[in-house]
């Protein structure tokens, strides 16, 4: 299975989260309709500016962190 990977300007993150129908409230990013806090593989909150990506087909939220990069590399 081939990996598809977006990269994208921090300028466009807002777009980016539009397209998952997510948003940022309070610097923490919620569904859009809900307003309920998505959550990292490890149960927690991101915030705006730990936003890192979204995993493919899962809407496994990643954060800019190493230990999450490396397990994010880890799931491939």
């Amino acid at each position: 299975m081939d990996m598809q990977i977006i990269t994208f300007d921090k300028r466009f993150q807002n777009q980016v989260l539009e397209i998952f129908d997510k948003k940022i409230k309070d610097n923490i990013i919620v569904e859009k309709e809900t307003e309920e806090p998505v959550l990292t593989q490890n149960g927690k909150t991101i915030t705006e500016n730990e936003f890192a990506g979204i995993k493919n087909g899962s809407e496994i939220f990643i954060k800019n962190d190493i230990t999450s990069l490396i397990n994010y590399v880890k799931m491939k």
